[in-house]
């Protein structure tokens, strides 16, 4: 009796075991399970937030792409197109063309600009468009908008901003903007004097005047170089200079400016908020050789126009006479002393030269001189008896004559071919878009 509840009791723990390594069995297959399930979801979400990641650099960069285009757009000039700021930057001949984005109006765009990374999984692009966001227009801003599009190139059903969701058929569940507001700067001479390297001014007065209106008062100039090296500006004498002078980003007016004891700047001595970089000027116009005279009896006389010499030498008792606008491109050294230069009306506006070398630019002589000197690349030098009536940029500037500049000289718009200059008012990421 006793035998067979024993065997009875056995089979039940028997029975009891195998339940309990069953039931654990099962556990521990629905934990691993679960683990692997949480693993598999971790490292695919993980994948997925890499992939995303990967797209939104890919479309950021793709825009930012496309800013730099239209930037490099707008500081292209155009033969044909260059004053018509209605429709610039839109010159025939390239991808642009006029027409309306969603959200803008009546602007330019590329179009859509797709690229490929050569991974075959990797592709993107992106859209541009620029227009005048001024309620007046045509005006001297623009609006530059940017999308960058990633991972896909596919057919696109919203042509456009980055849109608030993704609906079938949109290029990619990543989209970037960017967005620069931007003034376009088409004037030239908007200092009385800038340098990209140093200047010496020796006793003189630097002031400003207008020429249409001789009894205009309380007028300033505004002096700047690039340059942070200690000394670069040097104020000399009893030079007097009644405005601002400004030093190159980052440097401290205090060691650039190397201001001598009985010299003064009546404004301020301040720092540049960025540097400035003006480009080469260029003509396309044939050369007519050197322009040279040195005798009273056979002074140069040029018309109203455009002119290209390779060189100007003006010496003795010789003289340039301009009757009307001019401009002269010169390509090598400019030597003006003699009786100089006569300048229609003596308004400086009415004679720019434009130095498209590097060759030296030296004026002397006994009158005045009434002009604008574009010499970004060269040494221009000043040192007659007589003063100075405009404007310079130069490479380097020396003068030992008085330097009034005239007002008029900041309407003087670019020639020669001359890449505007880019005021960035604002930047930012905008219409940032993800899907899923």
């Amino acid at each position: 009796m006793r035998s067979t509840e024993s065997e009875e009791m056995k089979g039940t723990e028997r029975k009891e075991s195998k339940g309990f390594i069953l039931i654990t069995s099962v556990l521990f297959l629905v934990i691993f399970s679960i683990f692997v399930v949480a693993h598999y979801t971790y490292h695919r979400a993980t994948m997925n937030a890499a992939e995303r990641n990967q797209s939104k650099i890919v479309s950021f960069q793709a825009a930012e792409a496309g800013l730099d285009q239209a930037i490099a757009q707008l500081m292209t000039p155009d033969a044909t197109q260059s004053d018509d700021l209605s429709r610039y930057p839109c010159p025939a001949g390239t991808t642009y063309a006029t027409s309306s984005a969603p959200g803008h109006a009546a602007g330019c765009t590329t179009g859509y600009i797709s690229f490929d990374t050569g991974t075959g999984t990797l592709q993107g692009g992106y859209d541009v468009w620029v227009d005048d966001p001024s309620s007046t227009p045509p005006s001297a801003f623009r609006q530059i908008e940017a999308a960058g599009h990633s991972p896909s190139n596919g057919s696109s059903t919203v042509s456009g901003r980055c849109p608030a969701s993704s609906p079938a058929g949109v290029r990619s569940y990543e989209c970037r903007a960017t967005v620069a507001y931007i003034e376009i700067d088409k004037t030239l001479f908007n200092n009385a004097v800038f340098v990209n390297d140093e200047f010496e001014i020796n006793n003189s007065t630097v002031d400003a005047y207008d020429a249409d209106d001789p009894l205009a008062t309380g007028l300033e100039v505004r002096l700047q170089t690039n340059s942070t090296a200690e000394g670069a500006v040097e104020l000399n004498g009893r030079t007097t200079v009644t405005g601002d002078v400004f030093v190159g980003p980052g440097g401290d007016p205090a060691t650039v400016i190397d201001l001598g004891p009985n010299a003064r700047i009546t404004g301020e001595q301040g720092v540049a908020a960025s540097q400035i970089t003006y480009g080469p000027a260029a003509t396309t116009s044939q050369s007519l050789g050197p322009l040279r005279s040195n005798s009273p009896v056979n002074p140069v006389i040029l018309t109203e126009g455009t002119y290209h010499y390779d060189s100007i030498n003006i010496s003795g008792q010789g003289a340039l006479i301009l009757q009307g606008k001019v401009e002269i491109f010169v390509s090598g050294d400019v030597s003006i002393g003699g009786n100089g230069v006569a300048t229609s009306g003596n308004k400086p506006y009415n004679f720019i030269l434009y130095q498209t070398g590097t060759s030296d630019v030296t004026i002397s002589g006994h009158t005045n001189f009434y002009g604008g000197i574009y010499a970004p690349n060269s040494n221009v030098t000043y040192n007659g008896s007589a003063e100075f009536f405009g404007a310079v940029i130069a490479d380097e500037f020396k003068s030992s004559g008085d330097v009034h500049y005239d007002q008029n000289m900041k309407d003087v718009e670019l020639g020669g071919n001359i890449k505007p200059l880019l005021n960035f008012l604002s930047w930012r990421e905008t219409n940032t878009t993800a899907g899923s």
